[in-house]
């Protein structure tokens, strides 16, 4: 089974943004959480191929107010396994490293997986992955 760590990775490599999520719902896994990943753009034919190999789909979901009002046109997406056998329950991590381009060099970005916020980055991608994984642990 591919994981979905891999999956956000790909989409940042493509210049997405989501996040990593963890969610529990009793009616998939009573004794479970299960990692999800979150966007707030309607996915686009990339992001469904790559759903498709990750073996996941897209959900839209309508974001509401405490008092249950909702707020118009607020909705967000998450994946959610194609196969309800095929949960991701995996541990997340915080930080994930992703090559970009600044002014025309090509550094390595740590980034927090929850935020989207670049942390650190280093032209050097072994001192980027060693930050990361620091982090990580």
């Amino acid at each position: 089974m591919k994981k979905l760590d891999d999956m956000i990775q790909e989409m940042a490599n493509k210049g997405y943004t989501g996040r990593l999520s963890k969610e529990f719902r009793y009616s998939v896994d009573k004794d479970n959480t299960y990692k999800t990943i979150y966007i707030d753009h309607s996915p686009d034919e990339y992001l469904i191929k790559l759903a498709n190999q990750y073996q996941v789909m897209w959900c839209a979901v309508i974001l509401h107010s405490p008092g249950n009002d909702f707020y118009e046109g607020k909705i967000s997406y998450h994946t959610m396994p194609s196969d309800m056998k095929s949960f991701d329950f995996g541990e997340i991590k915080d930080y994930y490293v992703k090559e970009a381009t600044e002014y025309g060099c090509t550094v390595y970005q740590v980034i927090n997986s929850s935020t989207g916020v670049v942390a650190y980055y280093d032209k050097d991608k072994s001192v980027a992955d060693s930050v990361c994984n620091k982090w990580n642990k």
